[in-house]
């Protein structure tokens, strides 16, 4: 393997690990959030779900690994409905286009995909100065 193949695969790991990491902080802080919110302990949680305070910190401080299961069982004791979107890893962009009429502005808005987004073709008299 070259080296461009070795920090390729070196970041695509990577990605992957922090998207991991990602989604379960952002899971567990909604959790902590709700739990604040209803003024719920991590001891008060494990009571309810008959599981040890460790087991419950350890699992919203994501050292255990949360199951889709267990996720579910705190969220209905918490009285909470879970969604799961899943997206492609596309990201889009809302580009406004501002038209002026006499006495207002219609604002315009258009979802661009990046996948599917050309690039405007750069001039060659200003390209020089890029």
């Amino acid at each position: 393997m070259d080296r461009s193949t070795v920090k390729m695969i070196d970041l695509e790991s990577y990605e992957a690990e922090f998207a991991r990491e990602e989604l379960i902080y952002n899971c567990t802080e909604d959790l902590l959030v709700a739990m604040q919110d209803q003024g719920v302990s991590k001891a008060d949680l494990a009571k309810m779900l008959n599981k040890s305070k460790a087991n419950i910190t350890q699992q919203l401080n994501g050292s255990r690994n949360m199951t889709l299961n267990s996720l579910s069982d705190i969220a209905y004791a918490l009285g909470l409905n879970v969604k799961i979107k899943v997206e492609s890893k596309t990201q889009e962009i809302c580009f406004e286009k501002s038209h002026w009429t006499e006495s207002h502005t219609n604002i315009d808005r258009k979802v661009i995909n990046f996948a599917e987004y050309k690039m405007p073709k750069v001039p060659e008299s200003i390209r020089e100065y890029a």
